[in-house]
Formats: structure tokens, C-alpha cells, sequence
């Protein structure tokens, strides 16, 4: 027979298991954000710019919006610095007429970049 008291318990339990998946959740989304910010630290080329937006973009296809959260999230974990700015600047001019998939990811870039540096 159950009582009361071991109903209890297995209450106490299930929230305690809630709260340990939450963190788990929590240090999970706060790692991958530092991980995108390093991918944007180290952004060379147009190819690293393509690769992060695709790597950001894996689960969630078509959803943009995503993709610009995430780079703006990984931003304020770490601001952009000038030199990084002006790396992607110059990646961005040469880029940012073409129609394909590097003028797509430099824009999705740089309109995020933008939007952090106008709201932080």
C-alpha cells in the first residue's frame, strides 16, 4: 500500500530531477553560445562565415530569426571587439551584392552584428 509520504517523496524527487535538467540546459545553451562567439572570433574568410551560420542554422531550418538571436546572444556573453568588426567589415563589402549563399551569411552577419552594437 502506498501512503502518503511516499507520494511525497516521489514528488520531492521529480522536482529535484526537473531543477538538475534545467541547469543541465541552462550550462548546455550557455556553452554553445561561447563556443559560436569563438567561431566569430575566429572568422578569416567568407568560407568561417558560411560554415557558422550553417553550423548555427543545423536544427532549425529557414527559421532566421534563430540564427540572428544566437549571434546576438554570443555577443553580449563577449562584445565584439574593433579588430573582429573590422575583419568581417571588409568581408562584408566584398560580399554583400552577391546573390548566393556568402552574400546571404555575410548579410545575416553583419545585420546582427549591427543590431547588438545599436541595442547593447
Amino acid at each position: 500500500m502506498i501512503q502518503i509520504s511516499d507520494y511525497k517523496n516521489q514528488i520531492h524527487i521529480r522536482e529535484k530531477f526537473i531543477q538538475i535538467k534545467n541547469k543541465i540546459n541552462n550550462l548546455k545553451n550557455f556553452l554553445y553560445l561561447k563556443y559560436i562567439r569563438y567561431k566569430i572570433k575566429k572568422i578569416k574568410n567568407i568560407n568561417d562565415i558560411v560554415r557558422l551560420i550553417k553550423n548555427i542554422n543545423y536544427y532549425n531550418k529557414d527559421d532566421i530569426s534563430y540564427v540572428m538571436n544566437i549571434i546576438i546572444d554570443s555577443l553580449y556573453l563577449e562584445s565584439i571587439t574593433e579588430n573582429e568588426l573590422q575583419k568581417i567589415s571588409l568581408i562584408q563589402q566584398e560580399y554583400e551584392k552577391d546573390l548566393n549563399i556568402q552574400g546571404y551569411a555575410i548579410s545575416v552577419l553583419w545585420i546582427s552584428i549591427n543590431y547588438f552594437l545599436i541595442n547593447k
